[in-house]
């Protein structure tokens, strides 16, 4: 989001864009936090971290910061050390002795460092070219070639050779010395045959002369045939070695040829599994990516419009900034209701596999082409940055080696180009297949035979209801009451106030800040007004009064539900402590900080039964086992300013600064979580401490805390 905010403000270059681009940085930052916690949510392999995330990310900025960077990399030590384990029992020297150190420190930057962040390939660089230069030292003739051309290639070249041909080219070394000693064997074979023969004929010889009474030829023969029997036993013997090494030779190319067909076999997974992981985590980002562009495009249309209306160009800029945040945390809100029905079993919410989109826009043949010639990683990779630029520089490479390896360079230049053709089809599919899952969860949700859990106090019919997750009995399906469902039907529009507090005079503003919205205000005491703080002229109170009512009924506006809202919240939870009101905030402005602080007290010294700032939506409701109402958290919204007072009326206020672009999102969500609550949308800028009206907020803010009604 910091990277989106900086090309809205970017997009004109202005000093007054990048002034509001630099005041928003901490907004933006935040949004970036929210937006790793939701990725976590949906998507870390660790189910502790997930339920983690789910908890946390409507944290504080401070806390959310600590959670993801202190937090989270606790959790994923012990996941980290296991990983650093495998690696090192699988590694050389150098990657036993880096992994050593890693595991030995134990803390979440070593091990990620080794384990993620190329420690371990480094290590294991250093351990293959040593491996690879000791076999070409002392490997045989193939296997001492292959290890050379390793040495002198790349990093994927050389991992190939350890990891595969080595054992291939150990094997094919140990064929030809199978070939070698049959050959050698049979030599020897033929050798002893000719000497026997030789010792056959002198034995004959000896024979012959025996009989004639040569005594000295006898003996001569003799010596000869035993002669011929030695060297003819000793061709035997080295013919029985040659044959046995050959037999070993053979089990050994044999098991080499396995290994090398198992190892490739697992190369192949891997790389399967890396590609898997790649296009997944791709798919995210490009999800995110896209989220941002479109907040990009709301952002230069509300400074066109800011623009239009005459507002200087400080304000426009802000504007658009406002806008790029309000864009950003709708599509936030939208995933994690989506989210929460997939986790319910209404369906899948995973994002559309890139590989998956570029295979049905292009077609597989010329995916597998591709993926042939420049693999999986980097065509994931392409799709991580610039996709055109990164595919023209592969394209310029098919002259070169590549295509000598391929094969395939005419077939991988027009797949390319075809893809580059294709990119805006690709594009269009991402978005169509997340628009087509979003729809299918929507049809997936079942309506339950009845309401779902009603309000715990209601002043109004009919009664509209939480949307909640009901498992049946064998929890093979999820019986989910959509918002849109409700008992009695959900409207078509919603009465809320919408009121500028630049309007309001001193006095009014006064009068406003101590009402606590519930009573009509002309049954409010001047008194009461006069307790504390700001000090408006009793004379100039029931005037006060009386025009402020004018001004609150103006401000009464339809908020149309233009879309379904699936659902806020499925399963309510309790909801988590109450924060200091003292130390929370709600915008980038003082005067709404104080407003916020103020009205949350007021309500809290005047015993509402919760008084929140800035944290996850809460209201009662009656919880069946504890036979009482409970306050429970009812959407991943989170009002600036959230009262149940004691009557169990739900106040909520949402502020903006002008033109307030924000305000009927903010309106929809909080109604969806419930119907039943009075909404308050207040449009208050940055105000200089002179001006009359940050005196009144000031004087109200400070009083408060001293203030017994």
């Amino acid at each position: 989001m910091v990277q989106g905010g900086a090309q809205v403000a970017l997009q004109t270059g202005s000093q007054e864009d990048l002034l509001a681009f630099v005041k928003s940085f901490d907004s933006l930052k935040y949004q970036d936090n929210v937006t790793k916690a939701q990725f976590l949510w949906q998507a870390d392999p660790n189910p502790e971290i997930r339920k983690a995330a789910d908890e946390h990310i409507e944290d504080p900025p401070a806390e959310l910061d600590t959670f993801l960077n202190e937090t989270v990399h606790t959790m994923k030590v012990p996941e980290l050390t296991r990983q650093a384990w495998q690696l090192r029992d699988a590694g050389g020297n150098t990657v036993k002795e880096k992994a050593d150190a890693a595991i030995s420190s134990g803390t979440y930057d070593d091990l990620v460092d080794f384990v993620v962040e190329g420690g371990f390939e480094k290590a294991r660089y250093e351990d293959q070219q040593r491996q690879a230069y000791e076999l070409a030292r002392t490997g045989g003739p193939e296997l001492k070639a292959s290890a050379e051309a390793a040495v002198l290639g790349d990093r994927a070249m050389l991992n190939e050779f350890v990891s595969v041909e080595a054992f291939r080219k150990s094997g094919d070394d140990a064929e030809r010395t199978v070939y070698n000693d049959s050959i050698n064997a049979l030599l020897q074979q033929g050798f002893s045959a000719a000497q026997k023969a030789s010792e056959n004929a002198a034995k004959a010889q000896q024979s012959y002369y025996a009989a004639y009474g040569d005594s000295v030829k006898a003996r001569d023969y003799a010596n000869q045939a035993s002669q011929w029997a030695g060297k003819a036993a000793q061709s035997a013997r080295i013919a029985q070695d040659h044959v046995r090494n050959a037999e070993n030779s053979l089990r050994f190319a044999l098991a080499q040829k396995e290994r090398a067909h198992t190892a490739a076999n697992q190369a192949e997974a891997d790389a399967r599994q890396a590609g898997a992981n790649a296009d997944a985590a791709t798919s995210y980002a490009l999800q995110a990516h896209q989220s941002a562009n479109d907040a990009a495009s709301s952002a230069a249309t509300a400074r066109q419009s800011a623009n239009q209306a005459g507002y200087d160009a400080q304000r426009a800029g802000q504007a658009a900034q406002e806008a790029y945040d309000a864009a950003i945390q709708k599509q936030l809100a939208e995933e994690a209701e989506l989210q929460e029905a997939s986790m319910a079993g209404a369906g899948d919410n995973a994002p559309t596999s890139v590989l998956d989109a570029i295979k049905e826009t292009i077609g597989k043949e010329a995916l597998n082409i591709l993926l042939d010639f420049i693999g999986v990683t980097d065509v994931i990779n392409c799709f991580k940055g610039e996709i055109s630029g990164c595919l023209w520089t592969a394209l310029s490479f098919i002259p070169g080696g590549a295509i000598v390896k391929f094969g395939k360079g005419l077939k991988a230049a027009s797949a390319i180009r075809k893809l580059l053709a294709k990119l805006p089809d690709v594009k269009k599919l991402l978005s169509v297949r997340k628009q087509q899952k979003a729809d299918r969860l929507i049809a997936g949700l079942s309506k339950p035979g009845k309401c779902g859990i009603a309000l715990a106090a209601s002043r109004q019919q009919p009664t509209y209801s939480f949307a909640i997750h009901r498992p049946t009995h064998n929890k093979t399906k999820a019986h989910i009451q959509p918002a849109i469902s409700r008992c009695g039907g959900y409207p078509r529009t919603f009465t809320v106030h919408q009121l500028d507090i630049h309007t309001l005079t001193p006095d009014e503003l006064n009068v406003f800040m101590k009402w606590d919205r519930t009573t009509p205000l002309s049954d409010i005491k001047a008194s009461e007004i006069m307790a504390f703080g700001y000090k408006t002229k009793e004379t100039q109170v029931i005037a006060a009064i009386s025009s402020l009512q004018d001004k609150v009924a103006n401000s009464v506006i339809q908020v149309p539900v233009t879309q379904p809202h699936i659902l806020n919240k499925i399963g309510l939870r309790n909801a988590p402590k109450p924060l200091d009101l003292h130390k929370r905030t709600v915008g980038k402005t003082s005067a709404q900080n104080q407003f916020a602080q103020m009205q949350a007290l007021f309500a809290q010294k005047r015993g509402a039964s919760a008084a929140r700032l800035n944290q996850r939506d809460v209201d009662f409701v009656y919880d069946e086992k504890l036979d009482k109402k409970v306050l429970k958290t009812l959407s991943r919204g989170r009002p600036d300013v959230n009262i149940v007072d004691s009557s169990g009326r739900s106040i909520k206020t949402e502020f903006d600064r002008p033109p307030a672009p924000r305000a009927f999102h903010h309106a929809r969500q909080l109604l969806d979580a419930n119907p039943n609550a009075d909404v308050w949308l207040l449009t208050l800028d940055d105000i200089d401490e002179s001006d009359d009206l940050m005196k009144v907020i000031t004087a109200n803010r400070n009083a408060v805390d001293s203030y017994n009604p």
